[in-house]
């Protein structure tokens, strides 16, 4: 007597499909957390950025900050365990900021508010940056013309 797949696999969700919603919450996430192994101090937004946001997705919680898990309505039973979870992105997110840099954005109201906040100010990159990567990157073709 063999096992009648069909029947099963149509009634039985996935034991994974609560790790796929992105409001799951897991036991240890709490409000502690911080994203990134070294806080953001005003220099280096563009790795600082990757790696947090790398974290994010790893945490299924990427939607927070692009816009793509949108708010249900206040009417919506799911309306409470969003805005737990936004909010618990955001306290994410403040940990990885210096107390200077966190200073700025304290008054932040979501994720996404935080996050476009940083991107507006730092996801440019200035002329100081530029020139440090050219004299790095002007470095390393020397390195490799004089191994050759």
């Amino acid at each position: 007597m063999g096992i009648d797949s069909d029947s099963t696999a149509s009634t039985t969700p996935s034991a994974y499909a609560i790790f796929d919603d992105p409001l799951y919450l897991s036991n240890n996430e709490s409000t502690s957390l911080s994203l990134v192994s070294t806080k953001f101090d005003g220099t280096k937004f563009l790795s600082w950025k990757r790696e947090a946001y790398l974290t994010l997705i790893a945490k299924n919680k990427e939607g927070f900050v692009d816009g793509t898990c949108k708010m249900a309505p206040i009417s919506d039973d799911k309306y409470h365990q969003w805005i737990r979870c936004d909010y618990m992105v955001l306290k994410w997110i403040s940990n990885s900021l210096t107390p200077e840099i966190k200073e700025t954005v304290d008054y932040a109201t979501s994720a996404r508010e935080i996050w476009s906040d940083l991107l507006e100010r730092y996801g440019q990159m200035n002329s100081v940056e530029i020139y440090q990567l050219l004299k790095e990157l002007s470095g390393f073709c020397l390195i490799e013309q004089s191994e050759r």
